[in-house]
């Protein structure tokens, strides 16, 4: 199967255990055991055989509307270096050039070097 990429406003319990096992596998954020999506929230996931391997939470700022943060990167062990997270943020682009979004940030340190390199110079 492939890998679909799903940008969801609210998630099912079955989309937060699967966040939850990914957090605790994944262990990039502490502050991540319980995921709670504001309004301006989506949680973009990266599924694989109906799995969550990956998972990004965007932030639409509520002054700019054309600026998202990203944040909580997970990244399930078994798929480093597979491009997931790339396809992820090959999405969220796609997603946001409908939308009017030109300009992202994180303030997560590992996800900044995939915006720079990715998001910025995405054609």
């Amino acid at each position: 199967m492939p890998i679909t990429v799903q940008a969801l406003r609210q998630l099912s319990n079955l989309d937060r255990q699967q966040i939850q096992r990914l957090h605790s596998l994944a262990s990039h954020d502490e502050h991540c055991t319980e995921l709670s999506i504001g309004s301006h929230d989506y949680v973009y996931v990266a599924r694989f055989n109906d799995k969550i391997i990956a998972s990004i939470v965007c932030t639409v700022d509520e002054e700019r509307s054309n600026h998202v943060t990203l944040h909580h990167l997970m990244l399930h062990p078994a798929n480093h270096n597979r491009g997931v997270i790339e396809f992820l943020l090959h999405q969220i682009r796609l997603d946001g050039q409908t939308n009017g979004i030109d300009q992202y940030s994180s303030t997560d340190p590992d996800l900044s070097a995939y915006l720079v390199g990715q998001i910025d110079h995405m054609d």
